[in-house]
């Protein structure tokens, strides 16, 4: 599979999930070009140390951050604080669904929206939002509102040009 990837253009990021990698020899080549993924409550990636691992194997690999494995996982999101604080350098995408209890990428609801902007502040809005949340064609304008919603402080603060100020002194979510 990794020899298969070579030919992805060094632009595009490989997500890759901390359980699919067997052996990270295979892996190290692509470097930043490597985003690790946390992961829902069914896989390893789930927590900052689990993470640490993966990323103490690949160094130069880089993070994707899944906003709705992390509240799956926790819904008080201090594990979510806890990932983009200590991986905020390498932190290079943002995948964003409310994930229910079999794991599956749903629309926003309005509980996940409230969990989100406890940690919104700590994205910076140049990093790409990718939606997964699973709707119809109909339902996709009310989806990027809803996640617009669902990360407000992030999209303020970076607009007053002091994102970094403020979450810097932001104490971990309740």
């Amino acid at each position: 599979m990794s020899e298969q990837l070579k030919s992805v253009p060094s632009e595009w990021p490989i997500i890759l999930h901390p359980d699919s990698i067997h052996n990270f020899t295979h892996w190290r080549s692509f470097g930043s070009q490597l985003a690790i993924e946390n992961m829902d409550r069914r896989k390893p990636g789930r927590t900052v140390e689990e993470l640490r691992c993966t990323f103490d194997e690949l160094p130069s690999a880089v993070f994707c951050f899944d906003i709705g494995h992390a509240r799956q996982c926790d819904t008080s999101m201090t594990e979510a604080y806890r990932m983009l604080k200590a991986f905020h350098g390498r932190l290079r995408q943002v995948h964003v669904s409310e994930v229910n209890m079999a794991s599956q990428h749903d629309p926003v609801s309005y509980a996940t929206k409230v969990a989100f902007r406890e940690v919104a502040c700590l994205i910076p809005l140049s990093i790409p939002l990718i939606i997964e949340s699973r709707v119809t064609e109909t339902e996709i304008s009310a989806e990027i509102k809803r996640v617009a919603e669902a990360l407000p402080e992030a999209l303020e603060a970076v607009a007053a040009g002091d994102w970094q100020n403020r979450c810097s002194a932001m104490p971990p979510p309740r």
